[in-house]
Protein backbone atom coordinates (compact mmCIF):
# COMPACT_ATOMS: atom_id res chain seq x y z
CA UNK A 1 0.00 0.00 0.00
CA UNK A 2 2.91 2.31 0.57
CA UNK A 3 3.37 3.11 -3.13
CA UNK A 4 -0.31 4.06 -3.36
CA UNK A 5 -0.20 6.36 -0.37
CA UNK A 6 -0.27 10.07 -1.08
CA UNK A 7 2.70 11.66 0.66
CA UNK A 8 0.72 14.01 2.86
CA UNK A 9 3.81 15.59 4.37
CA UNK A 10 4.28 17.25 0.99
CA UNK A 11 0.72 18.59 1.16
CA UNK A 12 0.96 20.08 4.61
CA UNK A 13 -0.07 23.47 3.23
CA UNK A 14 -3.17 22.11 1.51
CA UNK A 15 -5.57 23.66 4.00
CA UNK A 16 -4.05 27.07 3.31
CA UNK A 17 -4.58 26.88 -0.45
CA UNK A 18 -7.15 28.99 -2.23
CA UNK A 19 -10.52 27.35 -2.86
CA UNK A 20 -9.68 27.03 -6.55
CA UNK A 21 -6.45 25.18 -5.86
CA UNK A 22 -8.09 22.91 -3.31
CA UNK A 23 -10.64 21.86 -5.88
CA UNK A 24 -7.91 21.26 -8.46
CA UNK A 25 -6.18 18.92 -5.98
CA UNK A 26 -9.48 17.16 -5.29
CA UNK A 27 -10.25 16.61 -8.98
CA UNK A 28 -6.71 15.37 -9.68
CA UNK A 29 -6.95 12.93 -6.78
CA UNK A 30 -10.41 11.81 -7.89
CA UNK A 31 -9.00 11.11 -11.36
CA UNK A 32 -6.07 9.21 -9.88
CA UNK A 33 -8.33 7.05 -7.71
CA UNK A 34 -10.60 6.33 -10.69
CA UNK A 35 -7.77 5.23 -12.97
CA UNK A 36 -6.03 3.28 -10.24
CA UNK A 37 -9.24 1.41 -9.42
CA UNK A 38 -9.95 0.62 -13.10
CA UNK A 39 -6.47 -0.79 -13.59
CA UNK A 40 -6.82 -2.97 -10.49
CA UNK A 41 -10.27 -4.36 -11.36
CA UNK A 42 -9.37 -4.95 -15.02
CA UNK A 43 -6.32 -6.96 -13.94
CA UNK A 44 -8.40 -9.00 -11.49
CA UNK A 45 -10.92 -9.82 -14.21
CA UNK A 46 -8.18 -10.77 -16.69
CA UNK A 47 -6.81 -13.23 -14.15
CA UNK A 48 -10.28 -14.78 -14.21
CA UNK A 49 -9.90 -15.10 -18.01
CA UNK A 50 -12.27 -12.20 -18.74
CA UNK A 51 -9.72 -10.91 -21.21
CA UNK A 52 -11.82 -8.15 -22.74
CA UNK A 53 -13.41 -6.84 -19.56
CA UNK A 54 -13.25 -3.07 -19.04
CA UNK A 55 -14.57 -1.83 -15.74
CA UNK A 56 -15.10 1.71 -17.06
CA UNK A 57 -17.46 0.35 -19.72
CA UNK A 58 -19.34 -2.08 -17.49
CA UNK A 59 -22.73 -1.56 -15.88
CA UNK A 60 -23.21 -0.90 -12.17
CA UNK A 61 -24.31 -4.44 -11.33
CA UNK A 62 -21.06 -5.41 -9.66
CA UNK A 63 -21.80 -7.95 -6.93
CA UNK A 64 -21.59 -7.09 -3.23
CA UNK A 65 -18.94 -9.80 -2.82
CA UNK A 66 -16.82 -8.25 -5.57
CA UNK A 67 -17.19 -4.80 -4.01
CA UNK A 68 -16.17 -6.21 -0.62
CA UNK A 69 -13.04 -7.74 -2.18
CA UNK A 70 -12.21 -4.39 -3.80
CA UNK A 71 -12.67 -2.54 -0.51
CA UNK A 72 -10.42 -5.04 1.27
CA UNK A 73 -7.68 -4.45 -1.32
CA UNK A 74 -8.09 -0.81 -2.40
CA UNK A 75 -9.79 0.66 0.68
CA UNK A 76 -12.26 2.65 -1.45
CA UNK A 77 -14.78 2.02 -4.23
CA UNK A 78 -16.21 3.98 -7.18
CA UNK A 79 -19.05 2.64 -9.32
CA UNK A 80 -18.44 2.71 -13.11
CA UNK A 81 -20.87 5.57 -13.77
CA UNK A 82 -19.03 7.79 -11.28
CA UNK A 83 -15.51 7.25 -12.62
CA UNK A 84 -13.68 10.41 -13.66
CA UNK A 85 -13.45 9.41 -17.32
CA UNK A 86 -17.18 8.78 -17.52
CA UNK A 87 -17.95 12.07 -15.82
CA UNK A 88 -15.80 13.85 -18.40
CA UNK A 89 -17.52 12.07 -21.31
CA UNK A 90 -20.81 13.58 -20.17
CA UNK A 91 -19.45 16.99 -19.30
CA UNK A 92 -21.81 18.75 -21.69
CA UNK A 93 -24.80 17.63 -19.64
CA UNK A 94 -24.15 20.53 -17.25
CA UNK A 95 -24.69 18.47 -14.09
CA UNK A 96 -21.02 18.09 -13.27
CA UNK A 97 -21.22 19.73 -9.86
CA UNK A 98 -23.80 17.22 -8.64
CA UNK A 99 -21.94 14.31 -10.26
CA UNK A 100 -18.60 15.36 -8.79
CA UNK A 101 -20.07 15.69 -5.31
CA UNK A 102 -21.79 12.31 -5.69
CA UNK A 103 -18.55 10.67 -6.90
CA UNK A 104 -16.45 12.07 -4.05
CA UNK A 105 -19.19 11.20 -1.57
CA UNK A 106 -19.08 7.58 -2.73
CA UNK A 107 -15.29 7.51 -2.33
CA UNK A 108 -15.41 9.04 1.16
CA UNK A 109 -18.31 6.84 2.34
CA UNK A 110 -16.69 3.66 1.03
CA UNK A 111 -13.42 4.52 2.75
CA UNK A 112 -15.23 5.21 6.01
CA UNK A 113 -17.03 1.88 5.82
CA UNK A 114 -13.93 -0.09 6.70
CA UNK A 115 -11.40 0.13 9.48
CA UNK A 116 -9.14 3.17 9.58
CA UNK A 117 -6.07 2.96 7.35
CA UNK A 118 -3.58 5.18 5.57
CA UNK A 119 -5.57 5.34 2.33
CA UNK A 120 -8.66 6.41 4.25
CA UNK A 121 -6.68 9.14 6.00
CA UNK A 122 -5.46 10.42 2.66
CA UNK A 123 -8.98 10.41 1.20
CA UNK A 124 -10.48 12.26 4.15
CA UNK A 125 -7.60 14.75 4.19
CA UNK A 126 -7.65 15.63 0.49
CA UNK A 127 -11.46 15.66 0.22
CA UNK A 128 -11.85 17.71 3.39
CA UNK A 129 -14.98 19.91 3.23
CA UNK A 130 -15.60 18.94 -0.42
CA UNK A 131 -19.39 19.49 -0.41
CA UNK A 132 -19.18 23.10 0.68
CA UNK A 133 -16.19 23.90 -1.55
CA UNK A 134 -17.65 22.40 -4.72
CA UNK A 135 -21.18 23.50 -3.94
CA UNK A 136 -20.15 27.15 -3.75
CA UNK A 137 -17.91 27.04 -6.82
CA UNK A 138 -18.99 28.48 -10.17
CA UNK A 139 -20.19 25.85 -12.66
CA UNK A 140 -18.17 27.33 -15.54
CA UNK A 141 -14.92 27.26 -13.56
CA UNK A 142 -15.54 23.73 -12.40
CA UNK A 143 -16.03 22.60 -16.01
CA UNK A 144 -12.72 24.22 -16.91
CA UNK A 145 -10.93 22.45 -14.06
CA UNK A 146 -12.35 19.10 -15.20
CA UNK A 147 -11.13 19.82 -18.75
CA UNK A 148 -7.72 20.81 -17.47
CA UNK A 149 -7.30 17.69 -15.32
CA UNK A 150 -8.47 15.46 -18.18
CA UNK A 151 -5.84 16.86 -20.54
CA UNK A 152 -2.95 17.05 -18.08
CA UNK A 153 -1.26 13.71 -17.46
CA UNK A 154 2.01 14.54 -15.79
CA UNK A 155 0.95 13.78 -12.23
CA UNK A 156 -0.61 10.43 -13.11
CA UNK A 157 2.25 7.98 -12.86
CA UNK A 158 1.42 4.33 -12.27
CA UNK A 159 0.08 3.48 -8.83
CA UNK A 160 1.32 6.55 -7.01
CA UNK A 161 -0.30 9.94 -6.77
CA UNK A 162 2.75 12.08 -7.37
CA UNK A 163 2.47 14.84 -4.81
CA UNK A 164 5.80 16.27 -5.90
CA UNK A 165 4.40 16.91 -9.38
CA UNK A 166 1.12 18.15 -7.94
CA UNK A 167 3.01 20.66 -5.84
CA UNK A 168 4.81 21.73 -9.00
CA UNK A 169 1.48 22.30 -10.76
CA UNK A 170 0.15 24.42 -7.93
CA UNK A 171 3.29 26.50 -7.59
CA UNK A 172 3.37 27.39 -11.28
CA UNK A 173 0.85 29.94 -12.45
CA UNK A 174 0.21 28.03 -15.65
CA UNK A 175 -2.90 26.47 -14.11
CA UNK A 176 -4.58 29.89 -14.05
CA UNK A 177 -3.69 30.29 -17.70
CA UNK A 178 -5.13 26.88 -18.54
CA UNK A 179 -8.37 27.78 -16.79
CA UNK A 180 -8.73 30.93 -18.87
CA UNK A 181 -7.84 29.45 -22.25
CA UNK A 182 -10.37 29.40 -25.05
CA UNK A 183 -9.84 25.68 -25.68
CA UNK A 184 -12.60 25.18 -23.14
CA UNK A 185 -14.96 26.68 -25.75
CA UNK A 186 -13.51 24.65 -28.54
CA UNK A 187 -16.03 25.63 -31.22
CA UNK A 188 -14.38 29.06 -31.36
CA UNK A 189 -11.01 27.66 -32.40
CA UNK A 190 -9.48 29.04 -35.58
CA UNK A 191 -7.13 26.20 -36.46
CA UNK A 192 -6.85 23.93 -39.48
CA UNK A 193 -5.37 20.46 -39.38
CA UNK A 194 -2.06 20.19 -41.21
CA UNK A 195 -2.60 18.19 -44.40
CA UNK A 196 -0.44 15.21 -45.28
CA UNK A 197 1.20 17.22 -48.07
CA UNK A 198 1.98 20.07 -45.67
CA UNK A 199 3.35 17.65 -43.08
CA UNK A 200 5.60 16.02 -45.68
CA UNK A 201 6.99 19.45 -46.54
CA UNK A 202 7.59 20.19 -42.85
CA UNK A 203 9.57 16.98 -42.46
CA UNK A 204 11.55 17.55 -45.66
CA UNK A 205 12.56 21.03 -44.52
CA UNK A 206 13.03 20.10 -40.87
CA UNK A 207 15.37 17.21 -41.62
CA UNK A 208 17.69 19.49 -43.59
CA UNK A 209 18.78 20.95 -40.25
CA UNK A 210 19.27 17.80 -38.19
CA UNK A 211 22.41 18.04 -36.07
CA UNK A 212 22.56 21.84 -36.01
CA UNK A 213 23.44 23.39 -32.66
CA UNK A 214 21.07 24.95 -30.19
CA UNK A 215 22.08 28.54 -29.49
CA UNK A 216 19.68 30.65 -27.46
CA UNK A 217 18.41 33.53 -29.59
CA UNK A 218 19.79 32.14 -32.87
CA UNK A 219 17.54 32.71 -35.88
CA UNK A 220 18.86 30.06 -38.30
CA UNK A 221 19.67 28.66 -40.67
CA UNK A 222 23.18 27.89 -39.36
CA UNK A 223 22.02 27.48 -35.76
CA UNK A 224 18.64 27.66 -34.04
CA UNK A 225 16.90 27.82 -30.74
CA UNK A 226 13.66 25.87 -30.33
CA UNK A 227 11.25 28.60 -31.41
CA UNK A 228 13.29 29.93 -34.33
CA UNK A 229 13.48 26.39 -35.66
CA UNK A 230 9.69 25.96 -35.60
CA UNK A 231 9.10 29.36 -37.22
CA UNK A 232 11.79 28.78 -39.84
CA UNK A 233 10.56 25.31 -40.82
CA UNK A 234 6.91 26.35 -41.05
CA UNK A 235 7.93 29.35 -43.19
CA UNK A 236 10.36 27.59 -45.51
CA UNK A 237 7.96 24.68 -46.02
CA UNK A 238 5.27 27.21 -46.96
CA UNK A 239 2.90 25.75 -44.40
CA UNK A 240 2.36 28.88 -42.25
CA UNK A 241 4.04 32.28 -42.39
CA UNK A 242 5.16 32.91 -38.83
CA UNK A 243 7.01 35.99 -37.65
CA UNK A 244 10.04 34.96 -35.58
CA UNK A 245 8.90 34.84 -31.97
CA UNK A 246 9.46 32.78 -28.84
CA UNK A 247 7.83 29.49 -27.82
CA UNK A 248 5.24 31.15 -25.60
CA UNK A 249 4.19 33.53 -28.37
CA UNK A 250 3.85 30.72 -30.92
CA UNK A 251 1.62 28.82 -28.51
CA UNK A 252 -0.34 31.85 -27.36
CA UNK A 253 -0.86 33.66 -30.67
CA UNK A 254 -0.31 31.19 -33.51
CA UNK A 255 -2.01 28.07 -32.09
CA UNK A 256 -4.97 26.70 -30.18
CA UNK A 257 -4.51 24.11 -27.39
CA UNK A 258 -5.86 20.65 -28.14
CA UNK A 259 -6.32 17.53 -26.06
CA UNK A 260 -3.41 15.10 -26.02
CA UNK A 261 -5.56 12.37 -27.56
CA UNK A 262 -6.30 14.67 -30.51
CA UNK A 263 -2.66 15.36 -31.41
CA UNK A 264 -1.71 14.62 -35.02
CA UNK A 265 1.49 14.95 -37.07
CA UNK A 266 2.14 18.61 -37.78
CA UNK A 267 0.75 19.86 -34.46
CA UNK A 268 3.10 21.50 -31.99
CA UNK A 269 4.11 20.21 -28.58
CA UNK A 270 5.15 22.54 -25.79
CA UNK A 271 6.95 22.36 -22.46
CA UNK A 272 7.20 24.44 -19.31
CA UNK A 273 9.99 25.55 -16.94
CA UNK A 274 12.88 24.17 -18.98
CA UNK A 275 14.75 27.29 -17.89
CA UNK A 276 14.13 30.24 -15.57
CA UNK A 277 11.71 32.77 -17.06
CA UNK A 278 8.30 34.27 -16.39
CA UNK A 279 6.96 32.65 -19.58
CA UNK A 280 4.62 29.66 -18.98
CA UNK A 281 5.96 27.97 -22.14
CA UNK A 282 9.72 27.61 -22.57
CA UNK A 283 10.30 24.92 -25.20
CA UNK A 284 8.52 23.87 -28.39
CA UNK A 285 8.76 21.24 -31.10
CA UNK A 286 6.88 19.82 -34.08
CA UNK A 287 4.91 16.67 -33.29
CA UNK A 288 5.52 13.93 -35.87
CA UNK A 289 3.31 11.20 -34.42
CA UNK A 290 3.93 7.99 -32.47
CA UNK A 291 5.13 9.91 -29.43
CA UNK A 292 7.98 11.68 -31.25
CA UNK A 293 8.83 15.28 -32.01
CA UNK A 294 11.28 17.12 -34.23
CA UNK A 295 12.89 20.02 -32.40
CA UNK A 296 16.03 21.97 -31.71
CA UNK A 297 17.29 20.47 -28.50
CA UNK A 298 20.97 19.63 -28.15
CA UNK A 299 21.25 19.40 -31.15
CA UNK A 300 18.34 19.63 -33.64
CA UNK A 301 16.95 16.09 -33.60
CA UNK A 302 14.06 13.69 -33.23
CA UNK A 303 13.14 12.93 -29.60
CA UNK A 304 10.63 10.75 -27.78
CA UNK A 305 8.15 12.56 -25.57
CA UNK A 306 8.53 9.70 -23.11
CA UNK A 307 12.11 10.71 -22.28
CA UNK A 308 12.38 11.68 -18.63
CA UNK A 309 13.21 15.35 -19.26
CA UNK A 310 10.33 15.82 -21.68
CA UNK A 311 7.85 14.00 -19.45
CA UNK A 312 8.81 16.16 -16.50
CA UNK A 313 8.30 19.42 -18.39
CA UNK A 314 5.46 18.40 -20.73
CA UNK A 315 2.75 21.07 -20.97
CA UNK A 316 0.53 20.03 -23.85
CA UNK A 317 -0.25 20.05 -27.56
CA UNK A 318 -1.60 22.78 -29.82
CA UNK A 319 -2.72 23.08 -33.42
CA UNK A 320 -1.51 25.99 -35.53
CA UNK A 321 -4.16 28.41 -36.67
CA UNK A 322 -5.35 28.68 -40.25
CA UNK A 323 -3.28 30.38 -42.95
CA UNK A 324 -5.90 33.10 -43.25
CA UNK A 325 -5.81 33.84 -39.53
CA UNK A 326 -2.02 34.00 -39.37
CA UNK A 327 -1.76 36.15 -42.50
CA UNK A 328 -4.14 38.70 -40.93
CA UNK A 329 -2.67 38.52 -37.43
CA UNK A 330 -1.52 41.83 -35.95
CA UNK A 331 2.08 41.12 -34.98
CA UNK A 332 2.16 44.18 -32.74
CA UNK A 333 0.52 41.83 -30.21
CA UNK A 334 3.97 40.39 -29.62
CA UNK A 335 5.40 41.94 -26.49
CA UNK A 336 8.90 42.25 -27.95
CA UNK A 337 7.86 43.27 -31.46
CA UNK A 338 9.53 46.39 -32.80
CA UNK A 339 8.20 47.98 -35.98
Amino acid sequence: MEKEKANLSDLNNLLNLSEEKKIIVMVYYYRFLSENLCEYIDNVEREKRNLYFKYAESDNNYSDDNIKDILDSKKYYISPDLLFGNLFKNIEEKSNKEKLIKAIESIVDSAKSIEENDIQKDILYIFNNYKELIGNFADSKLDKIIHMVYDNDFCMLGNRFEIENMDEILKKYNYTYLLSRKHINRSNNTNDEITKEEFDRLIEEGEKHLGKKYIFGANGPDNFDCSSYVCYVFNKANVRKMVRCDAWEIYNYYADPILSREAKPGDIVVFHTTYETDRPITHIGIYVGEGRMLHTGHPTQYSMLSEEHHRKHFYGFARVKSKEYIENFDISNFADYKD
